[in-house]
């Protein structure tokens, strides 16, 4: 399973961190890729992310990646269809997008992205809330609230 850490203001020591906080966890993982921004790791164990966030305090979020695409080849229609796939149960799906930089040039997705993923998912009868931010990346106290106002299971 391949998980991504948003890192801290000390990247260095963020991934130092996590590399000592897996091994004394007995974690087999590889690190695949790293920037001052974000480190992708890859585990045959299934992390408790939650868990892991309360243990490292230089690492501000952590997310499984679930698919991976080209940039490419991003489109609205395919974030749709591949949500309205996971089956939300939620009677509102709660959304949002950021983008980080490992090693390639600047990427944002402009909010009529997501406003576009949001319509095609009322087309297809999926209750979606597109949660936005003034700052280019939702923060993790923005996810955090409105995660806890979610009141059915979640869906990632």
């Amino acid at each position: 399973m391949r998980y991504f850490f948003i890192l801290g203001q000390s990247p260095k020591l963020s991934l130092l961190e996590i590399y000592t906080v897996l091994n004394a966890q007995g974690v087999d993982f590889t690190i695949e890729k790293f920037s001052p921004e974000v480190a992708l790791i890859d585990s045959a164990a299934k992390l408790d992310a939650e868990s892991l966030l309360d243990s490292l305090g230089g690492t501000i979020k952590i997310g499984k990646i679930f698919k991976s695409v080209k940039r490419l080849t991003l489109t609205a229609r395919l974030v749709a269809d591949w949500l309205a796939s996971q089956k939300l149960r939620e009677t509102k799906f709660h959304f949002g997008f950021s983008t980080y930089r490992l090693n390639d040039p600047p990427f944002t997705l402009h909010h009529r992205f997501g406003l576009e993923v949001k319509k095609i998912l009322q087309q297809k009868n999926i209750s979606a809330r597109l949660v936005v931010s003034r700052e280019p990346n939702l923060s993790s106290v923005t996810v955090a609230k409105t995660a806890c106002s979610n009141t059915a299971p979640k869906s990632a």
